[in-house]
């Protein structure tokens, strides 16, 4: 138009020297307007060219993603109807006869796949998010199907077989019930056969004693002497006994978690630890201790083994002994330190094995089962337990556990002492 409308007023003016400027002018705007746009007009096909190109590229490289991996990939509408599918794992639909697109997912052959498959569907579209469910066909195949809403009311089914790793869950399902059993069994034998084991000792040991008082230096030197390891080790014998039973104890006599204050805990540790900490001259201090989700009897005999092992294992002249409690995370870390011997950080686990000592018996009494019993307290309250140490430079034992439903209270002991 604008060429038609140049070719007039080139004629209208032809053999005229002067155009009209407002003619003029107008005549080189819709000229300059129409040469941007013829430019405008090759880009813009230029450009469609190139994302048509992209688009193709990006289609080709998207169908080979969809090739490498081994999933079944099906895109269906709200109603569950088929509209494109990619993947050839047909086994995972239970082998349907008929073509899948255009089919529902409500009506693939087996119930096994329908009902739960459509389950999932309707869940997607009722909520609008990422659905993931586990579906078995017979006893031998095992698939796992998410769904997830896309664009114009459509939903992404994506299956894919896993077999291998759910016959794995399963074989570790199996064995985790056996190791249970095996320790339920295992803890029973060690409760009934110490309980059991109790009487008999009493008797051996309370003639052991009576043999002492009506022999001693009566006989030789060396009858002495044996009646004296008898008595020995009838006695190291008892506390064995009465540690094993405390190990079985811990899950056969556990009570349910309550909110438990520590500090009430600890006083009562104290008060039972009386007569040592004054014999050692020993201090106490601890931080504010919170209130945690605990078996308050359990944590009774956690603190008393800590502690107790805390002034035992110390040469120090007047032993201190810090109780430690700082948040970590959603859980509170508790901590017992002490300025006593310490020891090699090589064995940090190993003081935690049920009998093992670091030290002869000559040296340092007990039966290498109080530090056993710890661990398996912290556990069963779902925490972690640990020592920080050196030797010669003390030890920290630290342990965590879950917090009660209320803070502490009225708590003023922050580095303050108890004895």
């Amino acid at each position: 138009m604008h060429r038609l409308l140049k070719r007039q007023l080139d004629r209208h003016t032809a053999g005229s020297e002067v155009v009209p400027e407002p003619w003029r002018a107008f005549v080189d705007a819709v000229d300059a307007a129409y040469a941007q746009a013829d430019n405008d007009r090759t880009m813009l096909e230029r450009s469609l060219d190139l994302s048509s190109s992209e688009l193709l590229q990006a289609n080709s490289e998207l169908a080979a993603v969809f090739q490498a991996f081994p999933d079944l990939f099906l895109r269906l509408n709200r109603v569950g109807t088929i509209l494109d599918h990619k993947g050839d794992d047909r086994q995972a639909l239970g082998n349907p006869k008929r073509r899948l697109r255009g089919s529902r997912v409500q009506d693939l052959p087996l119930r096994d796949v329908a009902e739960p498959l459509a389950a999932a569907l309707a869940e997607v579209v009722d909520s609008g998010e990422l659905v993931r469910i586990e579906y078995a066909i017979g006893s031998k195949r095992y698939y796992e199907a998410r769904l997830l809403p896309v664009l114009d009311n459509q939903v992404l089914m994506i299956i894919r077989e896993i077999t291998d790793r759910k016959l794995a869950e399963l074989a570790l399902a199996d064995k985790a019930r056996d190791l249970e059993r095996s320790n339920g069994e295992l803890q029973q034998f060690a409760y009934i056969a110490s309980h059991d084991l109790q009487e008999p000792l009493r008797t051996v040991q309370s003639y052991l004693q009576l043999l002492r008082r009506r022999y001693r230096s009566k006989l030789d030197q060396d009858a002495d002497e044996f009646i004296e390891f008898a008595v020995e080790g009838a006695q190291r014998m008892r506390h064995l006994i009465t540690d094993l039973l405390s190990f079985a104890r811990v899950s056969s006599r556990a009570r349910p978690f309550e909110p438990t204050g520590l500090d009430q805990v600890v006083d009562s540790v104290l008060r039972s630890l009386e007569v040592a900490i004054d014999e050692r001259n020993a201090t106490i201090t601890r931080d504010p201790l919170p209130v945690v989700n605990a078996d308050r009897n359990q944590l009774l005999q956690l603190y008393q083994n800590l502690i107790s092992n805390a002034l035992k294992f110390n040469e120090d002249p007047k032993p201190r002994v810090h109780l430690g409690a700082e948040q970590a995370g959603s859980r509170w870390r508790l901590s017992v330190r002490d300025n006593g011997i310490g020891l090699n950080p090589e064995y940090a686990d190993k003081v935690f094995e049920i009998f093992k000592r670091l030290y002869a018996k000559d040296e340092y009494e007990g039966t290498g089962i109080g530090l056993a019993i710890c661990k398996k307290i912290v556990e069963r309250h779902g925490g972690e337990i640990g020592v920080k140490s050196s030797p010669g430079e003390g030890s920290t034992f630290w342990f965590t556990l879950a917090p009660g439903h209320a803070p502490a209270q009225g708590n003023d002991h922050a580095t303050a002492e108890d004895r």
